[in-house]
């Protein structure tokens, strides 16, 4: 196992002796991650396959901005992070979110690169099948409002999944493997979706963001985003388990169906 075999490596790391492997994650897109313990103290050990450079320049502007767990070392696809234990009881606040996403935001994200959405869909519909590719054709409308809004580009993190949010002394982002120069809209989007925000909360939350931006509400970018997320999220999920993941999760799919009808746009039935 490459995580174990790295371990030998532990020296160039700064530690003071060496770390034992107290289990491994699921695998990401492009690491293998692990919690390591050396000298009574726990840290996360990532080991890349492949966009090492790319993720290191995000993690090394989200630690700038105090954003994210520390990075103790990062060298030859190997980084290594402070641990931050999350507890159970305490839960994320929209304050919390959007001031956290507001530095983010707000930050120069001039040496990064661009993200490339339709890129990236393209990668993934390389093993859909035919609805698939239907309903990606009827969404591009959508897709393509989305790409041409002009609200600015800055640095976004592009996977905002409850999962990467991380709350103990405050507000933890962590796995910026996928962060990039993007539109904001993406990363509002995804905390509107995958936190699970009704209007109230949506509205609360864009306002606490950026003042007034609450009336941004039921505007084109308000759901062409939710649209350029989430079928970027279901691509993703069709890519790595299968089509019939669609069947396993048509809710979701069904949350898609309606926030493109808001656009105007009807996607055909799954069946």
């Amino acid at each position: 196992m490459q995580l174990a075999s790295s371990l030998g490596n532990w020296r160039r790391w700064g530690l003071s002796e060496k770390p034992v492997l107290v289990k491994t994650f699921t695998s990401g897109q492009n690491h293998d991650t692990a919690l390591i313990k050396a000298a009574d103290q726990r840290y996360v050990l990532k080991v890349f396959r492949h966009s090492f450079e790319r993720a290191m320049a995000a993690e090394r502007l989200a630690n700038q901005l105090d954003v994210s767990p520390k990075l103790i070392y990062a060298d030859s696809n190997i980084a290594l992070f402070e641990y931050i234990e999350s507890p159970a009881k305490l839960e994320i606040t929209l304050l919390e979110l959007a001031q956290t996403l507001t530095k983010v935001h707000s930050s120069n994200a001039a040496k990064l690169e661009k993200f490339d959405l339709l890129k990236a869909h393209n990668n993934y519909l390389s093993t859909a099948d035919g609805t698939t590719k239907d309903w990606h054709r009827t969404l591009l409308p959508a897709l393509n409002e989305f790409l041409n809004d002009q609200t600015p580009w800055c640095f976004c993190h592009n996977d905002l999944v409850q999962e990467n949010c991380l709350i103990a002394d405050k507000l933890y982002l962590i796995d910026w493997e996928f962060a990039q120069q993007h539109n904001p809209w993406f990363d509002l989007a995804a905390v509107i979706i995958y936190f699970k925000l009704g209007d109230q909360d949506a509205g609360d939350f864009l306002n606490l963001y950026k003042a007034g931006w609450h009336q941004k509400m039921r505007t084109s970018i308000f759901y062409s985003s939710q649209v350029a997320l989430l079928w970027t999220d279901l691509l993703w999920n069709m890519n790595k388990f299968g089509n019939d993941y669609r069947d396993r999760n048509w809710r979701r799919f069904e949350q898609l169906r309606q926030l493109a009808s808001n656009l105007g746009i009807r996607l055909a039935s799954q069946a």
